[in-house]
């Protein structure tokens, strides 16, 4: 959220996936060094691309119909992240962009990392869409890959956020109003992710519900 215009109470945009998650293709080096397959990306551009695909990624962002690329309970949670951040400075010294931009890199774990730049890398590769829409994407999880921050600073300084929606049952679970809503809400929809085995996911929306509450 640069200076620009603050989050709203209820991001009200949604987009799908338009596809399943699908796990990385494996690779004989990446299991034989961890045991486990790693995320596949796409050919690393030079670093005038790079930049190139940044600014178109931020021009899909800010545009017209942009599309999902934070899962609801990760724009949640690093909206409430940042307020609390906000909060916590003295109101006559308001943060400067460099400020919150290190805020929401310290929100920024490890897998939800991990998370956005698998799920948007697998979206580009997606066979039902166009080579148009496939660069789009592809710009995106470049640009993120890059520099996440910036990402979720143009995702967080619309005015209504857009988020993806994983499927439609854990829609169901989706608080009404995140600001409101009681903690039973936030437990239902934890639990729901526990079963999926997404732990991490599940974790998040505790958090974000107890930093809601301060």
């Amino acid at each position: 959220m640069p200076a620009r215009r603050p989050a709203p109470k209820t991001p009200p945009r949604r987009k799908s996936t338009g596809a399943p998650r699908t796990p990385a293709r494996k690779t004989r080096r990446a299991e034989a060094r961890s045991g486990a397959p790693k995320a596949e990306k796409p050919a690393v551009p030079a670093r005038a691309d790079i930049r190139r695909a940044q600014a178109r990624a931020t021009r899909a962002l800010e545009g017209p119909n942009p599309p999902g690329v934070l899962a609801l309970d990760e724009l949640l949670w690093l909206v409430a992240s940042l307020r609390a951040f906000v909060r916590g400075r003295s109101a006559a010294t308001p943060p400067s962009e460099a400020e919150i931009r290190a805020a929401l890199d310290d929100a920024m774990d490890a897998r939800l990392r991990m998370d956005v730049i698998e799920r948007l890398a697998a979206a580009a590769r997606e066979p039902s869409i166009g080579k148009r829409e496939a660069a789009r994407r592809t710009d995106i999880a470049w640009a993120w890959a890059e520099d996440p921050v910036r990402v979720a600073v143009a995702i967080i300084a619309e005015e209504a956020p857009t988020y993806l929606v994983r499927d439609d049952d854990e829609a169901s679970y989706f608080p009404a109003d995140p600001e409101s809503a009681p903690a039973a809400a936030y437990d239902k929809w934890a639990k729901f992710l526990e079963k999926r085995d997404e732990p991490a996911a599940a974790a998040r929306v505790r958090r974000t519900r107890r930093l809601m509450a301060k």
